[in-house]
């Protein structure tokens, strides 16, 4: 008898949609198809770059109200002069503000995406949630690791050729330590830039605004290489997760992306 005709036999569920509903990610949004995260990762890209050109415009403008407020402590300025001063100061703080604003959304938007893409890319045994991987960065205290241990996990499950079979062991995975620097960059910027705000809405004297402007100087200093790092995250991860994609539907070495490792 035909296997095939048996009326009694179990109905065959297809491997994908086997891997789909896996005991080991019950979520969701662990069934989604793989859509590419390439968009976002451009706009993200993008940004962080015109946030780079903002904090170098901030950092010449800062150097200026430096010098400014050295003259202003010695021989004295016009009032004019002060005036103008704050008017660039506050375009370009207004700039910076809104760049920082819109980087931030698209990043966050491309954790999400990039995150719940790593089931369909075969990871498993994972321990956040895209929507949590956004989250984590509004809850105090959590906000300080948690963010970086989903952005590590998005690293290592997007990496491609892995060394076996088992969709969760990283094998080849080369080291993380690429997430691990922009998150300590990113820490620092936080840190310095409280204290830059701080310093300059107590600002009473030009002592205090000597030492707000220079608090200002270091933070924008340590914003740019933190957005290069974010820019070689996003970069790395988008073009992993689209060469894990094409192995993964078959594409051939020749049509498939290059992983790409950063090993600081």
């Amino acid at each position: 008898m035909n296997t095939d005709d048996n009326p009694y036999r179990s109905p065959q569920v297809p491997a994908a949609e086997i891997a789909a509903t896996d005991s080991t990610r019950p979520e969701s949004w662990a069934r989604y198809p793989f859509v590419s995260g390439h968009t976002r990762a451009a706009w993200t890209v993008g940004l962080l770059a015109l946030g780079i050109v903002a904090d170098l415009l901030g950092i010449g403008s800062t150097l200026l109200q430096v010098n400014l407020l050295n003259r202003a402590a010695t021989i004295g300025i016009d009032e004019d002069e002060a005036t103008l001063n704050d008017l660039r100061q506050g375009v370009i703080g207004l700039t910076q503000s809104f760049v920082y604003i819109a980087s931030a959304v698209a990043f966050l938007m491309w954790i999400h995406r990039a995150y719940r893409n790593l089931p369909p890319l075969g990871a498993t045994g994972l321990k956040h949630s895209p929507g949590w991987a956004v989250g984590y960065f509004f809850i105090p205290i959590v906000n300080l690791y948690r963010p970086y241990q989903a952005a590590r996990e998005i690293w290592l499950g997007s990496y491609p050729r892995r060394a076996s079979d088992e969709l969760s062991s990283y094998g080849l995975t080369p080291s993380a330590a690429l997430v691990g620097w922009w998150w300590a960059f990113w820490l620092i910027m936080n840190f310095t830039g409280q204290i830059s705000m701080r310093l300059t809405l107590q600002g009473e004297s030009i002592e205090m605004l000597l030492a707000g402007s220079w608090a200002s100087i270091v933070t924008d200093l340590i914003s740019v290489p933190a957005a290069i790092l974010a820019i070689m995250l996003v970069w790395g991860i988008d073009a992993n997760q689209t060469a894990r994609h094409g192995e993964i539907v078959g594409a051939g070495p020749a049509t498939m992306a290059s992983p790409v490792a950063f090993n600081l």
